[in-house]
Parts: C-alpha cells; structure tokens; sequence
C-alpha cells in the first residue's frame, strides 16, 4: 500500500542518517505492519548488521519467525527463534550460530 512504501522510504531515510533511529511503527491488526519490519530488516542486513525483532508475545512470535524465515530465507539470510521457552542448550545453539553469521 502506499502507507507503506511511505513507512518504508522513511525508514530507509533514518537508516542512511547519522543519526540512531528511533522510530515506532503502529497500525490495526493485518495492516501490514509485518512487511515493513521484513523489509527493513532485509535492508539492514543487507548494509551488514544484524537486527533483533521483539514482539509482545511468544505466539506472536513465532508467527512473525515464520513470515520473516520464508520471506528472508531465499536472500541467503539467517533467521532465528529465541523466546522464554527455548531451553538453555538450544539458546546458545542459536546464538553461537547467530554469531558466526555476523
């Protein structure tokens, strides 16, 4: 939608910035919120960072993991779960591989 090519065009302006970015991305439930943390977040990798997505629940959570494993798999781009619930060998699993990647 145009709101968010808009939402994403500004993100991609804070990223180019000098400054930190500090920005909230708010809308109703299915109003494609998810999209633009995709993509900004493909974006960001892409400049060689990595990035964390917090989200307020663990079944939100691995919703959002699954959107961003299949849209972000295909760029070569290694997605991971961590929530309250991963046991402590599965964790530092992930992260050790989460820190071989960056």
């Amino acid at each position: 939608t145009n709101d968010q090519k808009k939402a994403i065009f500004d993100v991609k302006l804070d990223m180019q910035s000098v400054f930190p970015m500090n920005r909230l991305i708010q809308g109703d439930v299915g109003c494609g919120k998810s999209i633009v943390a995709i993509i900004s977040s493909l974006l960001a990798v892409k400049a060689g960072y990595q990035v964390a997505v917090m989200v307020p629940t663990e079944i939100l959570a691995n919703q959002q993991y699954n959107d961003f494993k299949k849209m972000l798999l295909p760029y070569g781009i290694n997605v991971e779960l961590l929530t309250s619930s991963v046991k402590k060998k599965e964790k530092d699993d992930i992260l050790y591989r989460l820190s071989q990647n960056g």
